[in-house]
């Protein structure tokens, strides 16, 4: 099988599942997107899935705070999702993060944006339109 990603591409003898982690670094505003994948376990929702994630963030992250999930829709109304504020701090730092989850196929992938300070207007509308220029790669079902 083949696997394809940015840079190139491989083969594989044998069916694999991709549960790559990618980061990308931003220099204005100075903040991280963060894309996880990761395969959705049987019998489990998005919404379980959303659920325990934040679960997970508030037991392991000092001075956890976040907003209530809400739904959303990705890619033009064809993924459907959720969004959640949040606010914690990591060694010792304060990060602020909004982050939005979707099931793709047997897929789940997690979304976020970090950054060092609280959310302006600006870095809002930012992520406004990079969360909305999602687009799948592979077809829906």
């Amino acid at each position: 099988m083949k696997y394809q990603f940015q840079e190139g591409s491989l083969e594989f003898n044998s069916n694999y599942q991709d549960e790559t982690v990618h980061v990308i670094r931003l220099t204005e505003p100075q903040s991280t997107i963060v894309i996880t994948r990761e395969p959705i376990k049987q019998g489990q929702t998005l919404k379980k899935y959303t659920e325990n994630q934040m679960a997970v963030l508030k037991k392991s992250m000092k001075k956890f705070l976040a907003e209530q999930s809400q739904e959303i829709q990705l890619a033009g109304g064809d993924l459907n999702g959720y969004e959640t504020v949040c606010q914690f701090e990591k060694n010792g730092v304060k990060l602020f993060q909004r982050m939005v989850i979707f099931q793709q196929q047997q897929q789940i992938i997690v979304i976020n944006y970090t950054l060092l300070r609280k959310f302006t207007p600006d870095d809002i509308a930012f992520w406004e339109k990079v969360k909305q220029s999602y687009q799948p790669t592979i077809m829906l079902s």
